[in-house]
């Protein structure tokens, strides 16, 4: 027993329950309420996402599994606590990795990890949200493993492609940590240059290992199953950057960092005491690097590296916009640039003593404790304002569609053999979402989006209960160039809906 109590109180176990219990708390509505946004009201009731046609080879072979198993389910509470469970074991590896002796920095870490926007984003994606969280654990396993178990180099290289195999947007997670383990390996070790860069090259030829082995196994899935990738945010594209473009897409990540200081990149700093927040992190993470190398007398190759490493840190956190560089960068895709507010958190211990009374090294512990605490209070408020924010769209949606329907069903001539053909989008000056202007992230859908979504459909079907017989594309764009069509009205005035032959025409614009 005082053994199970003493492991429990490790600084990664305390870390990893804090997690759990601090996500379930935030994350409350969101688990207790059923929220769709358009991707996640097409995988009803069951669904895992778009798997090898996304590159994503691994989320097709455990969605699969899971599916003879249990069934892909698109459960609200259990879907999300998975999820959560994953990115507090997630935390418990990372405060491993890093070897944290102190609790409360690793509480921390947790807390801001599990609020952070990316997470809340991904509950919104319900129905792949555990194979996300589960690709998120073996991105941090790949650095976790290095040193510890025999053959780390070819289990860290299976363990980054295997969560490039369920999402690919997570390699920067694992790119930031090996540049943060090593900046304090460099500091606690007192490295010079050249050592730092052989251990970092073995680091990076991991990474590499693994996207070599990501993509071997892509192209065997791809003929295995007789798909090709899709075009969609440019993962048919993924990897093909031209070398012109290299120095642009460089100073893109960096630029990328400089702008949580002043913009709101990706959904990341809505707020302006969000973007004060960043400023102070990154105050307080030169300031600390400065006085490790002043106060520990460190050599001028130590210097470099350092120099080298902080320059790193940027690009690494932001690698997604180097893999795809045509695609456009979503709330989703940016977990890694937690780094910014961990840093702190993880190189406090790598930190000289200031004075015999610890007075002040007290002080700069407080000081950045302060700074976390007010980002963790930022993002969870936050995603209370996305949850409501999404609860109303769905809302909206559904009363919306209920109207739609009525009024189809209503109209001269219409039985249910009847084809329905839906021209153009909605634009109706009437509907207005009025969360459609709080601080939300660009991952949350407004109902404005959701109507002319790719899925409005499901809206009918699982709301209305209503299995609407839909016209054919072609049938579409047939009926769109007959005159009575276009002298109809547009929605939702009289005479927007109409039966034309075998057809109801539903004139959205």
């Amino acid at each position: 027993m005082k053994d199970l109590k003493k492991r429990l109180y490790t600084p990664a176990s305390v870390a990893m329950i804090a997690t759990f219990v601090f996500g379930i708390v935030v994350h409350l509505f969101g688990l207790l309420n059923t929220m769709h946004n358009h991707d996640d009201i097409n995988n009803q009731p069951t669904g895992f996402g778009t798997g090898v046609e996304s590159g994503r080879w691994l989320l097709t072979i455990l969605g699969k599994t899971v599916q003879r198993i249990t069934g892909n389910y698109t459960l609200t509470w259990f879907n999300g606590v998975l999820f959560i469970a994953f990115l507090a074991v997630s935390v418990g590896f990372v405060v491993a990795t890093f070897k944290l002796k102190g609790r409360k920095p690793g509480v921390l870490i947790g807390m801001i990890f599990v609020v952070f926007p990316t997470a809340t984003c991904t509950l919104l994606f319900r129905y792949t949200a555990p194979y996300y969280g589960l690709a998120i654990l073996f991105a941090v396993l790949a650095v976790w493993v290095i040193g510890r178990i025999k053959g780390a180099f070819f289990i860290s290289a299976a363990l980054t492609a295997m969560s490039l195999g369920i999402y690919q947007g997570y390699l920067p997670l694992t790119a930031s940590l090996f540049v943060l383990l090593l900046l304090k390996q460099t500091l606690d070790e007192d490295l010079d240059f050249l050592a730092m860069f052989k251990r970092g090259l073995f680091y990076c030829a991991t990474m590499v290992a693994g996207l070599v082995a990501y993509y071997v196994i892509l192209q065997l899935s791809l003929r295995h199953y007789g798909v090709e990738l899709l075009d969609y945010q440019g993962i048919s594209d993924m990897g093909k950057l031209p070398l012109s473009d290299l120095f642009s897409v460089i100073m893109t990540a960096f630029s990328s960092y400089g702008a949580l200081v002043t913009e709101d990149y990706c959904s990341l700093a809505q707020t302006d005491m969000l973007k004060t927040t960043y400023t102070l992190a990154y105050v307080i993470f030169a300031v600390m690097i400065v006085i490790a190398i002043v106060r520990k007398k460190r050599r001028i190759g130590t210097l470099a590296a350092v120099v080298f490493l902080c320059a790193a840190l940027p690009l690494a956190g932001d690698l997604i916009v180097v893999m795809c560089p045509n695609s456009r960068i979503r709330t989703l895709m940016v977990y890694s640039m937690v780094i910014v507010l961990w840093a702190p958190l993880l190189l406090m211990e790598s930190m000289p003593p200031f004075d015999a009374k610890k007075k002040l090294a007290s002080l700069s512990r407080k000081s950045v404790f302060a700074v976390i605490l007010v980002a963790i209070f930022s993002y969870s408020y936050l995603a209370q304002v996305n949850y409501t924010s999404q609860y109303y769209a769905n809302r909206q949606m559904e009363n919306y569609m209920n109207a739609l329907v009525t009024q189809v069903r209503m109209t001269e001539g219409f039985d249910t053999q009847k084809k329905w053909a839906f021209v153009g989008d909605i634009r109706d000056p009437l509907f207005k979402n009025r969360w459609l202007y709080a601080d939300v992230y660009n991952d949350n859908m407004d109902s404005e989006y959701l109507l002319n979504s790719y899925s409005r459909e499901e809206w009918i079907k699982y709301y209305f209960g209503y299995t609407v017989p839909l016209a054919w594309e072609s049938n579409v764009a047939d009926l769109q160039k007959k005159e009575e069509v276009q002298n109809m009205p547009c929605w939702p005035n009289e005479g927007s809906i109409m039966v034309i032959g075998d057809y109801v025409v539903i004139k959205f614009q």
